[in-house]
């Protein structure tokens, strides 16, 4: 006989068949073989009405067993979970990007401006402080920009041109980069896996311990920490009995406290660049830690396409591989050439990709992978991208 409930293997939830079948059971019992409880019958629809409501108490049931067990539970029970252990979901972050206004003499435009994308009037993006033309003539003034939604709001290069709240004295908006690119709220997937990394903290002063506290700094996507344990400085250029952390992402003291928190008494930070932090007695520290090594790629597509491929496909595809670089890269990790076929192909319209070379200058001739070392990251910009594509 199956057992329901809560079991020496886990939760078994009763199927909503077996509820009918003994309610049908019970009434039989109670008044008489011959009782009719078929689904046409009074009884029947009765019984009918009371194991839908039945079957929903067990799917509670079933859902709240399943909150204490990190591999089932979802949403919100998930994120109560980790939490009990330290680790916290991340949340949402926004697009960002550097965009220019050209601004009349004197003019000041404040922060809160709006501006969009050419041709996609979602993508809305605001100005974060206040900017001054203070010359005597209409100039150019760099501004820094986030998206009003949080989650992937493209701007590519020279797409952000829309101004959403004309002033007088504001005459124009563009951007010379792409936007980087803001993430959606970390899923349950990705939650699980970052949990286990972090419970898997061997001490508090391991390499292992050092990046994952790292990782949690507001902002921070990758991370890798070099160590030299020798007595001499490594072929790196990493001093004795020294380690350096290096961090995409996050602001420098955020990640300097982080550093300084996890690393062992004694054992010196490393980089090229430096943060400060504070320690138990309110004494600052200076701890350095490096950035990476931004590598360009460059890539020429050529495709034949179909009545499919839209007005736009061109910047479509340009958009879906600097997203690709954006979502996927991150420090370290090589450029695979035969990866980029799979995102061309996803535009609708693609029919064959005739021509695809890419490198780490202007008019590339490569076909094979990229090698992006420990210390480098490999940044995809559409301004960087060549599309032709043929009907």
């Amino acid at each position: 006989m199956t057992s329901y409930g809560v079991t020496s293997t886990g939760f078994v939830r009763k199927p909503i068949e077996t509820i009918l079948d003994e309610l049908a059971a019970d009434q039989k019992t109670a008044f008489g073989s011959n009782f009719d409880t078929s689904a046409s019958s009074p009884a029947g629809q009765e019984n009918g009405t009371f194991a839908t409501q039945l079957d929903e108490l067990w799917e509670v049931a079933e859902a709240v067993y399943s909150a204490i067990d990190p591999d089932k539970a979802t949403g919100t029970a998930l994120t109560a979970l980790a939490s009990r252990s330290g680790t916290i979901r991340q949340a949402a972050t926004k697009s960002t990007v550097t965009a220019t206004v050209n601004l009349d003499a004197g003019k000041t435009l404040a922060a809160g401006a709006v501006a969009s994308v050419s041709g996609s009037p979602t993508s809305r993006f605001v100005t974060l402080v206040d900017v001054t033309n203070g010359g005597g003539a209409p100039a150019d003034v760099s501004v820094a920009m986030e998206a009003e939604e949080a989650g992937v709001v493209v701007a590519n290069t020279g797409t952000l041109t829309v101004i959403e709240t004309p002033q007088s004295g504001w005459n124009s908006i563009t951007n010379a980069t792409d936007a980087t690119i803001g993430e959606v709220e970390e899923s349950d997937a990705d939650l699980r896996i970052r949990r286990e990394v972090e419970l898997r903290r061997s001490g508090a002063a391991a390499v292992d311990a050092i990046r994952a506290d790292i990782l949690d700094v507001t902002g921070v996507t990758s991370c890798t920490v070099f160590e030299n344990t020798d007595d001499d400085p490594d072929v790196d250029g990493v001093p004795a009995k020294a380690i350096e952390p290096v961090v995409l992402g996050g602001a420098l003291n955020d990640i300097a406290q982080a550093i300084w928190d996890s690393r062992a008494g004694g054992i010196e930070s490393h980089g090229d660049v430096s943060g400060t932090a504070v320690d138990d007695q309110g004494n600052n520290h200076t701890v350095y830690f490096s950035r990476p090594t931004e590598v360009d790629i460059y890539i020429d597509v050529e495709v034949d396409v179909d009545d499919d491929y839209a007005a736009t496909g061109d910047t479509d595809i340009k958009t879906a591989l600097e997203t690709f670089g954006q979502t996927y890269l991150g420090v370290g990790d090589d450029v695979i050439y035969s990866q980029l076929f799979g995102i061309i192909f996803a535009v609708p319209g693609v029919v064959d990709v005739t021509l695809l070379e890419i490198g780490t200058a202007p008019a590339p001739s490569g076909t094979s992978n990229i090698v992006i070392t420990a210390r480098q990251l490999a940044i995809i910009d559409t301004a960087n991208i060549t599309v032709v594509s043929t009907p």
